[in-house]
């Protein structure tokens, strides 16, 4: 059996670069799965917000990142802020849940451990939900955010989302 995967990067020619999960991630990922496991098909509509986010608050806390509530570009969030982050770089989380759940929130942990390991400043954006906000609701709020980062100072900056939140990425 082939070892998990997770894509990291394009080369210059716009070509998608994996790499091997760690034995650590491995167990994480292992973990996380286990964890989803009850609420497979049960999470589809705004009922299942709280259990969504319990889920994901079961992320353990980075070492050394503060977390601190804000808006970027008009749009409510999260900054997950490592120690010695990079000046003038930032990342854009832009959070899971099929567009009806999730929450800044319910993913600083997550955002928290990205942040961490990149030595970057990570936001998690609070982009509107459905159904109370139709598309695209969530697609502006993600182009405002990135719009605030670079008004705010950010010359590298990072689109990074799972789920809803890669597709709103792409």
């Amino acid at each position: 059996m082939q070892p998990e995967t997770r894509t990291e990067q394009r080369n210059a020619v716009g070509a998608e670069v994996r790499h091997p999960l760690s034995e650590k991630d491995g167990q994480a990922v292992a973990a996380m799965r286990k964890e989803g496991l009850p609420f497979n098909g049960k999470m589809s509509d705004p009922s299942a917000r709280p259990p969504f986010d319990e889920v994901m608050e079961h992320t353990p806390d980075a070492r050394g990142v503060t977390y601190e509530k804000r808006a970027v570009g008009g749009v409510p969030g999260i900054s997950c802020t490592p120690q010695g982050a990079r000046a003038g770089a930032a990342i854009l989380y832009l959070h899971g849940g099929a567009y009806v759940l999730g929450s800044a929130n319910a993913y600083r942990h997550f955002a928290g451990q990205i942040a961490a390991r990149a030595k970057t400043t990570v936001f998690i954006a609070e982009y509107r939900l459905a159904p109370e906000h139709r598309f695209p609701a969530a697609l502006d709020d993600a182009k405002a955010a990135y719009r605030g980062l670079v008004e705010g100072g950010a010359r590298k900056i990072a689109i990074v989302g799972d789920s809803a939140g890669g597709g709103l990425a792409r």
